[in-house]
């Protein structure tokens, strides 16, 4: 009997970051909106995790006083109330 090895379910994952699952529901394109809302993010909304989403999610955390990782993270998606 062979044991398959890769995962059955892959939650959502930035192409970029393999240790941070985004809450279903919740798009890169939603993170990027609402930083570009709070005047943290100019690039384009592509629902991309490149540098700028990162330097823009590391800009507001530290703004709001999160660790500041430039990663989607819960904490941030509650600090952006999304």
């Amino acid at each position: 009997m062979v044991l398959e090895t890769r995962p059955l379910f892959r939650p959502f994952l930035s192409p970029y970051s393999y240790r941070q699952p985004q809450p279903v529901g919740v798009t890169a394109a939603d993170v990027q909106h609402a930083l570009a809302q709070r005047g943290f993010y100019y690039g384009p909304i592509d629902g991309g995790i490149g540098p700028m989403t990162r330097r823009a999610i590391a800009a507001f955390q530290a703004e709001v006083g999160l660790p500041v990782t430039g990663e989607i993270t819960i904490s941030l998606l509650r600090a952006l109330r999304l």
